[in-house]
């Protein structure tokens, strides 16, 4: 039977490249399983790393996190999850100090 599955226009540019989450049809416990929920991690949980980096990539950071009103460490972690590293999107936020208030 040719023809019943026509191959999409989309280019391969067009692909999403996250993937559709949408669990609502299936078992609770499976999808905590595998999509465990995201709840912003704690301060007292964070693992500090201590790198060495030159000084105008230290200047550029802050200048951008300067200009946006973001922080040197969601600038940080911006660039890491644009990097292809999964970055919970509940610990990206642009000035966490802010929601203290």
């Amino acid at each position: 039977m040719r023809g019943i599955f026509k191959r999409s226009d989309a280019s391969k540019n067009d692909v999403d490249p996250k993937p559709d989450r949408s669990t609502s049809n299936l078992n609770p416990a499976l999808v905590e399983a595998v999509y465990p929920s995201q709840e912003a991690t704690s301060p007292a949980d964070y693992q500090y790393v201590s790198i060495g980096l030159p000084p105008y990539v230290v200047k550029q950071i802050r200048q951008r996190a300067l200009e946006e009103s973001t922080t040197i460490r969601f600038e940080i972690l911006r660039c890491i999850s644009e990097g292809g590293f999964d970055v919970n999107d509940v610990d990206l936020v642009p000035d966490a100090r802010k929601s203290k208030r």
